[in-house]
């Protein structure tokens, strides 16, 4: 495990970029938007991100070092779940999660807000097209530049 004393930001990073890795192999979603590799080459800013998050690890590129450091220990106190000092893999994944969790609730948070035009806490056949499509069904179907009844379709077999 690492110590809240003596861990190194990059040591911690790494570990990251493992357990990400592994993550993204089991649930087929990046952690971050940032390339886990460059020309072959380890990205630091994948783990940057895939540990703290997108929105935080934006605010803590504009930190001192001296304030990104007491912002870490706070976060590792977190992660350590047991409290033992040290965290382990296993917290060290768990946090993982957690952050891509969050992300993607936040994400579908700004999903439903985008297309929930009515209040109705639904959306709606035609709320989803509008927002997706950019244009009502029919006039969709008329179109003779696109076929869109296929896709119309399909994506109302998904909704089902």
């Amino acid at each position: 495990g690492f110590s809240k004393t003596t861990m190194h930001p990059y040591l911690l990073f790494l570990c990251i970029g493992a357990i990400a890795a592994r993550s993204k192999e089991r649930s087929g979603a990046s952690l971050s938007d940032v390339v886990h590799e460059v020309d072959g080459h380890h990205n630091v800013e994948y783990d940057h991100e895939a540990f703290l998050g997108k929105e935080q690890a934006k605010e803590f590129d504009e930190l001192t070092p001296e304030e990104s450091k007491r912002r870490l220990r706070k976060l590792v106190i977190k992660i350590d779940a047991d409290s033992d000092g040290f965290v382990s893999e296993v917290e060290l994944h768990n946090w993982v999660i957690f952050v891509h969790n969050r992300y993607l609730d936040e994400q579908t948070e700004k999903y439903w807000k985008d297309r929930e035009t009515t209040g109705d806490d639904h959306i709606e056949w035609e709320e989803y097209v509008m927002a997706h499509y950019k244009e009502p069904e029919d006039e969709l179907k008329n179109r003779t530049d696109y076929d869109f009844t296929s896709r119309l379709k399909k994506d109302k077999r998904r909704r089902k």
